[in-house]
């Protein structure tokens, strides 16, 4: 009897050796201090993440499954033939995986414009090739990398190609200890809103035999197998809760290419995850713009405002100590830019984004959620009014492309006039008249219609400070 279980473990592992070292493609290089100095998708106020659905899965908008083989451009097959062609699929609702697959974006052109490793073997940085989409694009596959290896296909074969250029992106998963809101959540938001997510995960040996669920009995480690790929959905069923990721190995691996990845080890392997964002020129409502600021106290009271004079005006005046927390809103994909005034001479001060430059953190000022409501200066935070009085002052703007928001800040600063003057006067010929939107009367709220793409409206608030 022992000897039968000693051979049958023998098979076991016979069997199973031959996964484990089976030789699979990776190629992502990871440096966690340059992901955290790059644009972060702004967190919502935290009801938002408090309803998601149980599952979502963007699996019908994917191509079809292929494999990197043993080359190391796993970072071009996770954003342009994956998470870039996926996004397409959905804003043309193209479901069909023959038709996607045939549409699908260039891992070549992605992976050979960062890296000129004629061998395909060196890793490359997934936001370089973000960064790649959003200045020049992305290019669709062309013919001849259906047929041809990997490393023999030319880049000048794509040099006169149109190119898909994507509006932005930013990142999703914080090491930040000062967050209301869990990685995942932030994840499964923006699953939620039909937006795939490349991730950077540490993959060790184990995973190469990954099947249903992947379960690694290792411990993971910095640096370690970094692989990028798609997260396409989620399920909270699923293990006690996974998510669901396009892998480049071929349709033999995982669970026909994909794999399920539980919440508890998505975090503890983990490097970082990505969200792109199409261009909102073509989005549906592209030409619509809408925003809404509350100003709530301390006292969980709402300031009271009234609109007159292009601008918003505070019903009272509020004395010194006054805590207040800004709430500002969205419906239409913008870029939206906040920064703060008063009577003196001091310089206007950034609201939103809130980047913190001591320690090289960026926040996306790109709202393109159904719903966007951001907090400032968050939602255990307050803005407390100094002993100064006078009028405090609050600039929204909204745009469809981005803005140099530093440089309209600096014209602020050294213009002269009624607050509305200075605000058009910094923003400039873009700036859109008051008169062109509707503001309501007693609520910080407007709406308009602008087919300019570069157009520029703007919410003021006084608050009167005594």
């Amino acid at each position: 009897m022992k000897k039968l279980i000693g051979l049958l473990a023998l098979c076991f592992i016979a069997c199973i050796a031959p996964l484990y070292s089976q030789s699979f493609g990776r190629g992502d290089v990871f440096d966690k201090k340059i992901y955290e100095q790059l644009p972060q998708k702004a967190r919502q106020v935290s009801r938002a993440y408090q309803s998601l659905p149980p599952r979502i899965s963007l699996k019908q908008y994917a191509p079809e499954v292929r494999s990197q083989g043993a080359y190391g451009t796993c970072v071009g097959w996770s954003t342009a033939y994956a998470a870039r062609t996926i996004a397409e699929s959905i804003a043309l609702n193209r479901t069909s995986a023959a038709q996607t697959t045939d549409n699908a974006f260039s891992p070549v052109f992605a992976y050979k414009s960062i890296s000129d490793d004629p061998t395909c073997q060196n890793g490359i940085y997934i936001h370089l090739v973000l960064e790649l989409m959003k200045t020049e694009g992305a290019a669709k596959i062309h013919a001849i990398e259906k047929t041809t290896d990997f490393a023999d296909v030319p880049l000048a074969l794509f040099s006169t190609q149109r190119k898909f250029t994507i509006a932005d992106f930013s990142t999703l998963i914080s090491y930040s200890d000062d967050i209301s809101v869990s990685n995942v959540d932030a994840v499964k938001k923006s699953l939620v809103e039909k937006k795939p997510v490349i991730v950077s995960l540490k993959c060790p040996a184990s995973f190469n035999a990954a099947k249903d669920v992947w379960a690694p009995q290792e411990a993971p480690k910095e640096g370690e197998g970094a692989h990028a790929m798609c997260i396409v959905g989620y399920d909270d069923e699923i293990a006690g809760g996974s998510f669901e990721l396009l892998n480049s190995w071929g349709a033999d691996w995982g669970n026909e290419g994909y794999i399920w990845v539980s919440y508890s080890t998505f975090i503890k392997f983990v490097n970082g995850a990505y969200e792109i964002s199409d261009n909102i020129a073509n989005y549906g409502k592209a030409n619509q713009f809408s925003g809404n600021v509350k100003i709530a106290l301390y006292t969980q009271k709402d300031m009271r405002v009234s609109y007159k004079n292009a601008y918003y005006e505070t019903a009272d005046s509020y004395p010194a100590g006054t805590r207040f927390r800004y709430l500002m809103s969205n419906n239409e994909s913008a870029y939206v830019y906040a920064f703060a005034a008063d009577d003196s001479l001091n310089p206007a001060t950034p609201v939103f984004p809130d980047n913190d430059t001591n320690r090289g953190l960026k926040v996306s000022p790109l709202l393109d959620y159904t719903e966007n409501t951001v907090v400032f200066p968050g939602e255990r935070k307050w803005i407390q009014l100094d002993d100064t009085s006078g009028t405090d002052y609050l600039v929204v703007l909204y745009a469809k492309e981005a803005l140099d928001i530093d440089a309209i800040r600096k014209r602020f600063d050294r213009t002269s006039g009624s607050f509305p003057e200075k605000v058009a006067e910094a923003v400039g010929t873009n700036f859109i008249p008051f008169s062109k939107a509707a503001y309501s009367p007693n609520e910080m709220n407007f709406k308009a219609e602008s087919a300019n793409m570069k157009a520029v409206f703007a919410l003021l608030l006084a608050i009167k400070h005594g």
